[in-house]
């Protein structure tokens, strides 16, 4: 994945608008990258393939947002064809079932949401005191 580090952020970039925080693989070999991104208030399950001249395309992917979210809203098992289903709500995404399982994806996924939501819980909150403490009694 190390190879293709740049082209997944730069297709992120162009996609979503941002830079992933964060990327960590699930699967990688000489056709297919499949990964987990974590962004500013959402992440993104995406499986890319990667073409004879070694260009990465975006075959399917999954946000998650933060404000649809709900913890323990990932599902992740695998199938009997071999491969592991993600899904949230009613949107779904299979991946190969090589190396993890796929309870390791899905606390990945809720341990990012968890602590995006911590932090968006923190700036509301100072947010508030902010515009309290401006106000005139």
């Amino acid at each position: 994945m190390e190879s293709h580090l740049s082209a997944l952020e730069l297709w992120c970039e162009k996609e979503w608008g941002q830079v992933p925080e964060s990327i960590s693989e699930w699967f990688s070999d000489d056709s297919v990258v499949q990964v987990f991104m974590r962004l500013n208030r959402s992440v993104l399950i995406a499986d890319f393939i990667i073409d004879a001249d070694g260009e990465v395309r975006c075959n399917e992917h999954l946000q998650i947002p933060l404000d649809r979210w709900n913890p323990g809203s990932i599902q992740a098992f695998r199938t009997n064809d071999g491969r592991v289903r993600f899904r949230h709500r009613n949107l779904e995404i299979f991946l190969a079932a090589h190396l993890r399982a796929p309870e390791w994806g899905q606390a990945l996924l809720e341990e990012w949401l968890m602590s995006q939501r911590g932090t968006f819980f923190v700036q509301k909150v100072r947010r508030n005191a902010s515009l309290q403490s401006t106000v005139p009694n």
